[in-house]
């Protein structure tokens, strides 16, 4: 049909009004370029004009029209004179329907062609409203920033359009809409800026920290913008939250999360933040968890319990505040999920991560008390100690912790750390001062519990963990008082007996050297050192 259209406007058919309309609507694309170039009347047809014809087909277009077909027939039209403005019987213009249907070259053609970018149709949308419809945020920003009209329906579909510019980060549509007042749902846009930092829309998410815009939500999950932007590690956001004064207790709910920003960068190893919520003001011996109120006193800082009692007092009341809340938990070992977050600082959490000795620095420099302990008894330098982080472990002996600090089974770093066969963080301990001869709870010595480690598996660590303790002068003669269920035939033994009993043949073949006759008579009748003792032994078991 197309062909025989051509060769009819070729021999001088006369054209009808609606004959470039018609052509456009049907995709005959090059009949209505020849019908325009033959100086065509441009009526409507279907209560449309040819322009709103091209404008809306745009892409889509069933004949596999091109983008560039679609603008060069637009810009005929254009030259021919065709009224940029115009309305169809919705009150839409050729402007509105590219912005509609996504045909966003279209629509800045038409721009830049001067159509009226504030003409809205009857159902008072503006062009603005209808590119946030269609997602086209690039055209949105350019009619923006030429002043157009902002014009929604309904209340409804302004807050929809909103919400849509906050996804798709388009900053330039967020900020006009907020200095320009438009009317929102606030009930649905209260969370707009937590969606954005959710999402990762930076931009977006500054616009309205700078408007002060959902500064304090936090939904029914206790998710709020700042708690979000940290776990993100989102800093420049961070950043502008604190600069903006948001108040830290926002950012907390002890019903849904255990831990506060701080502990949650701490967690994450995140120096940076560190630092920004602590010159911002947090409190970094804030405690985790529901155990953070105390029944009399409200919040359980230990800031607000030092004010009022000394360091130790502080931490036995926290300690009993702790054990308030074990009600609800199985008093085990094994505690998983947040039970294992009860009770814990900040500073607790920024030991026991791979990389958390700048942040563990940046705590320690704003006054952290590393002598606090969480529900399990236990402290920063035994959850460092316990993770084999021997920076954290130094920066912590080197600010004073107590070296010899006690988990609730009784426990000392040291022997947490001879229990899993960390050699540095023993010796990093017994140079700050630990006693290798307390015992746990059971009576088992550092030196009884790294022999225990593992049933006829021998981790070279524990072989130099026994020697380190020995040279620091650790008694092989104690002998345990008790022992967990799987071990109660250990109760009453020493080291060796404990490497005896569980098949751990190379550490058994180290103690009985220790405790052996030659051992004996190289330090106690030649006076020869321990450590020179193990270093010209013809069994060298330093591996």
């Amino acid at each position: 049909m197309t062909a025989t259209a051509n060769l009819l406007i070729e021999r001088g058919a006369q054209l009808h009004p609606k004959a470039v309309a018609y052509a456009i609507s049907e995709d005959m694309i090059s009949t209505a370029e020849l019908a325009i170039q033959r100086n065509a009347p441009l009526g409507n047809y279907g209560g449309k004009t040819p322009l709103m014809y091209v404008c809306a087909k745009g892409l889509s277009s069933t004949v596999a029209l091109l983008a560039l077909e679609s603008i060069k027939a637009v810009g005929l039209l254009i030259e021919a004179g065709a009224d940029l403005d115009l309305q169809d019987d919705d009150g839409d213009t050729a402007l509105i329907c590219a912005c509609v249907d996504g045909h966003s070259d279209m629509a800045k053609l038409l721009i830049q062609s001067g159509a009226n970018i504030s003409l809205c149709n009857k159902y008072r949308e503006s062009p603005v409203a209808s590119c946030c419809a269609s997602g086209m945020s690039s055209v949105a920003e350019l009619l923006i920033e030429r002043g157009a009209k902002m014009s929604f329906h309904t209340k409804e579909s302004a807050t929809t359009s909103f919400l849509e510019a906050v996804a798709a980060d388009t900053a330039v549509m967020v900020h006009a809409m907020l200095e320009r007042g438009v009317k929102l749902d606030l009930k649905r846009v209260d969370g707009a800026l937590l969606l954005a930092v959710q999402k990762g829309c930076t931009e977006s998410a500054q616009v309205m920290i700078e408007a002060r815009f959902g500064v304090d939500f936090r939904n029914e999950n206790g998710d709020h913008p700042l708690s979000v932007a940290v776990e993100k590690g989102d800093e420049t956001i961070v950043s502008l939250l604190v600069q903006r004064g948001v108040p830290m207790d926002l950012a907390f709910d002890k019903s849904s999360r255990p831990r506060t920003p701080l502990m949650e960068a701490a967690r994450l190893a995140r120096a940076d933040l560190v630092s920004l919520l602590v010159d911002a003001g947090a409190m970094v011996d804030e405690i985790s968890s529901d155990i953070r109120h105390d029944a009399d006193d409200g919040p359980a800082s230990a800031q607000r319990f030092t004010r009022r009692y000394s360091m130790s007092s502080a931490t036995k009341r926290l300690r009993l505040c702790a054990r308030r809340s074990r009600s609800t938990l199985e008093k085990t070992d094994d505690m998983e999920g947040p039970a294992r977050d009860l009770g814990r600082s900040a500073l607790m959490y920024a030991c026991e991560v791979e990389d958390g000795a700048a942040a563990t620095e940046v705590l320690l420099a704003s006054g952290a008390h590393s002598e606090l302990q969480d529900l399990r008894g236990e402290s920063a330098l035994s959850l460092a100690a316990g993770n084999d982080r021997s920076d954290t472990v130094a920066l912590l002996v080197g600010a004073g912790a107590q070296v010899d600090s006690r988990n609730e089974r009784g426990r000392t770093p040291l022997m947490i750390a001879c229990l899993n066969g960390s050699v540095e963080v023993t010796e990093i301990l017994i140079d700050g001062g630990a006693q290798v001869d307390l015992t746990d709870n059971d009576g088992w010595s550092a030196i009884m519990l790294a022999s225990r480690k593992l049933e006829g598996l021998v981790i070279d660590g524990h072989l130099r963990c026994i020697q380190k303790c020995w040279v620091a002068g650790a008694d092989l003669s104690i002998t345990s008082t008790g022992s967990e269920l799987l071990y109660k035939s250990l109760v009453g033994q020493d080291a060796l007996g404990i490497a005896r009993y569980l098949g751990a043949e190379e550490i058994e073949e180290l103690l009985q050297f220790m405790t052996g006759a030659f051992a004996f008579f190289l330090e106690n009748k030649i006076g020869l050192s321990r450590d020179a003792i193990i270093m010209i032994s013809k069994t060298n078991f330093s591996k």
